[in-house]
């Protein structure tokens, strides 16, 4: 058996006002989660305050002196940065790290004059002690 809808029933259901209802329902309920949301939001926040003054004055401990520094390589990609490279390698040679454990390289494709500022500048940063190589490849 076909059930058809009783189009005069819903209007009548309209025109009391039910639909209102279940509309400002749902808003309010939207409306009280959010709400929660918000407290539970803030008062997270005054939780991570309170910590903080709790132990603003704390001491920090000095990190344990490292007996062992590990090898690190620092690689640099450049291409056509004649006007930065010269900067970025100073930086670089200025790292606080043990001259015997640092090995930078500068990998450079660039096509203008890049290459002969920076085969200067390794040059000299190599004599003056740091491990630094100037690779360069044909194709790119």
């Amino acid at each position: 058996m076909i059930q058809y809808y009783n189009f005069a029933s819903f209007a009548n259901w309209i025109s009391q006002g039910q639909i209102c209802h279940m509309l400002f329902l749902i808003l309010e309920a939207l409306y009280v989660i959010c709400a929660l949301l918000l407290l539970l939001y803030a008062t997270a926040s005054l939780l991570l305050l309170l910590i903080y003054w709790l132990h603003r004055n704390d001491k920090l401990k000095s990190p344990a002196k490292v007996e062992h520094w590990p090898s690190v390589v620092v690689q640099l990609p450049i291409y056509n940065e004649r006007y930065v490279v010269e900067r970025l390698l100073r930086a670089v040679a200025g790292l606080d790290y043990p001259r015997d454990r640092l090995t930078v390289q500068v990998l450079d494709d660039s096509t203008d004059d890049t290459p002969r500022v920076v085969a200067a500048l390794v040059e000299k940063l190599a004599a003056d002690g740091l491990n630094i190589q100037h690779v360069q490849r044909e194709n790119r």
